[in-house]
C-alpha cells in the first residue's frame, strides 16, 4: 500500500470508528445521556486533540538531540497534567449526570500527551503503516468492547470507556514502537528553544478546534441535555462525513502543492466535493437523522442540516491553507482560525437564547463568514486571481442548489436506508452533470 493509502487509513480508522461508535450508541440511548455525555468528553477531548497535535508537530521538526527532547518531554508531561487537572476541575461545573464521566475522563490529555511524542517521532521516520495498523487494532478492541458495554446496558459509561480504553492502548502501543531514547535533563537553553514553538502551536490547534468544544458546552449549559445530545449527534455525522470525503483531499493536496501543482486546480476539486456534501446533507439530513436515531429525528435534523455548511466551508479553505504552508506562510492558518474563532463567540451567545439549530447555524455563519474574510488576503499572497475562487463556487453553488430542490421532490421510499442510498445516487448523478455542463460553458 502507499503512503497516501497508509494515511487514508490512519485517518478513518481513527475518526471514522470513533463516530461508529458513537452512532450505533445514539441509536440505544436516549438524546439525555447522549448529551451528559457530549458535555462530559468535550472539555477532556478538546485538550486531548490539541495536545496530540501540538506535541506530534513538535516531534517531528525538533532536532533529534538529548536535551531538546528531555524538554519536550518534561513539556509534554506537565503540560498534560494540568490539562487534566484543568479538566478534572471544568468537570465540577458541569450538570450532574456529567460529572463523573468528566472526572473519569479528565486523564486523557495526560494519556495523549504521552502517546503524542513516540507518535511524533513514528511520523518523522514515516512508518505510517505501524501508525496505521495501531490506530486499526486499537479501535478494534475498544469499539468491540464498547459495543459490548451497549448491548449490557452499561449506557455513557460504555462510550467513556471507549475513550479511555482507546487513548491508554494507543499509548502503550505507541512507547513500544517508539521508546523514548537517550533522554538528557534539559538546560534553560532546551527549554527556551522548545517552549516558544510549542506554545505557538498549541495557540493554533486550540483556537482551530475550539468553536465546536465551546458550542456544545454552552448548549448543554443554556438548553439542557437533549439538546446537547441532538447537537452532539450531528457533529459526528458532519465529522464522519468530513473524514470520508475532504481527508483525502488534505493528504493529496499538499504533497502535490509542495512539488509545485498549479493551485486552481486544487480549489476547484475541493469546491466541488465540498459542495457536493455539504449540500447533499442538506438535503437528505431528515433521511439520515430518522437512520441513525429514528425515535429524535426530528430534533437532530435541523441542527445536521444547519451544520452541514461548515463542511463546504472547510473545504474550500483547505487548499489555500495548505498552498501558503507550502510557501512556508504557515501563520495563514493561525489567521483564519483566530477569525472563525472570534465570528463564533459572537454568534453563539444570541443563539443559544433559541435552539440548538439556531447555534448549528451560527457556527456555519461563523466558519463561513470567516472564509469570506480572510480569502482575499489569502489569495493576494498565495499569487492568485480571484476567479480562481470564484469560477469553482459559480460552478459548484447552482448545483448544489438544484440537487437539493430535486432531492425535495422525491417520492417516498420504503425504509431510511434505501432513501438515502437512492438519494445519494441521484444527486450526484444530477450535481455531476449540471457542474460538467457549467463547467463547459464556462
Amino acid at each position: 500500500m502507499t503512503r497516501l493509502g497508509w494515511s487514508l487509513c490512519l485517518q478513518w480508522s481513527r475518526v471514522g470508528m470513533a463516530a461508529v461508535v458513537f452512532l450505533a450508541a445514539a441509536r440505544l440511548l436516549p438524546l439525555a445521556e447522549l448529551g451528559a455525555f457530549a458535555a462530559a468528553i468535550a472539555a477532556p477531548r478538546f485538550l486531548q486533540n490539541t495536545t496530540r497535535a501540538a506535541l506530534s508537530d513538535m516531534a517531528v521538526i525538533l532536532p533529534d538531540r538529548p536535551g531538546v527532547r528531555g524538554a519536550l518531554w518534561v513539556l509534554a508531561l506537565s503540560g498534560g497534567a494540568l490539562g487534566s487537572g484543568g479538566a478534572a476541575l471544568l468537570a465540577t461545573l458541569l450538570p450532574d449526570p456529567s460529572v463523573a464521566p468528566a472526572r473519569a475522563l479528565a486523564i486523557l490529555p495526560l494519556v495523549t500527551a504521552i502517546a503524542a511524542i513516540p507518535e511524533g517521532a513514528l511520523r518523522r521516520d514515516l512508518c505510517l503503516p505501524a501508525l496505521a495498523l495501531r490506530s486499526v487494532a486499537v479501535q478494534i478492541v475498544a469499539g468491540g468492547i464498547a459495543l459490548a458495554a451497549l448491548g449490557a446496558g452499561w449506557g455513557q459509561w460504555a462510550l467513556v470507556g471507549y475513550a479511555l480504553v482507546a487513548a491508554i492502548l494507543s499509548a502503550l502501543i505507541a512507547m513500544q514502537l517508539a521508546p523514548p531514547r537517550a533522554l538528557a535533563l534539559p538546560d534553560r537553553g532546551d527549554l527556551a528553544a522548545v517552549a516558544p514553538h510549542l506554545a505557538r502551536l498549541t495557540l493554533r490547534e486550540a483556537m482551530a478546534s475550539a468553536p465546536l468544544p465551546l458550542a456544545q458546552l454552552a448548549v448543554a449549559a443554556a438548553l439542557g441535555l437533549p439538546a446537547a445530545g441532538a447537537f452532539q449527534v450531528a457533529t459526528r455525522i458532519v465529522g464522519l462525513a468530513d473524514t470520508l470525503c475532504l481527508a483525502p483531499l488534505r493528504y493529496v493536496a499538499l504533497p502535490r502543492l509542495r512539488a509545485g501543482a498549479p493551485v486552481p486546480p486544487e480549489i476547484a476539486r475541493a469546491a466541488a466535493i465540498g459542495l457536493w456534501s455539504s449540500c447533499g446533507m442538506i438535503a437528505t439530513a431528515p433521511v439520515i437523522a430518522a437512520l441513525v436515531v429514528p425515535e429524535a429525528a426530528d430534533r437532530v435534523a435541523p441542527v445536521l442540516a444547519l451544520l452541514a455548511p461548515t463542511l463546504a466551508a472547510s473545504a474550500l479553505s483547505m487548499p489555500l491553507r495548505q498552498a501558503l504552508v507550502a510557501r512556508g506562510r504557515t501563520g495563514a492558518a493561525l489567521s483564519l482560525a483566530a477569525l472563525t474563532l472570534a465570528l463564533a463567540m459572537l454568534t453563539l451567545l444570541p443563539a443559544l437564547a433559541i435552539s440548538a439549530g439556531a447555534v448549528a447555524l451560527a457556527a456555519s455563519a461563523a466558519s463561513t463568514g470567516a472564509l469570506a474574510l480572510w480569502a482575499p488576503a489569502a489569495m493576494r499572497r498565495a499569487g492568485l486571481a480571484p476567479a480562481a475562487l470564484l469560477a469553482p463556487l459559480a460552478r459548484g453553488l447552482p448545483a448544489g442548489a438544484l440537487m437539493i430542490g430535486a432531492l425535495a421532490t422525491l417520492p417516498a421510499m420504503p425504509g431510511p436506508a434505501l432513501t438515502l442510498v437512492l438519494s445519494i445516487a441521484a444527486g450526484t448523478a444530477l450535481f455531476a452533470a449540471i457542474h460538467l455542463v457549467s463547467r463547459s460553458v464556462a
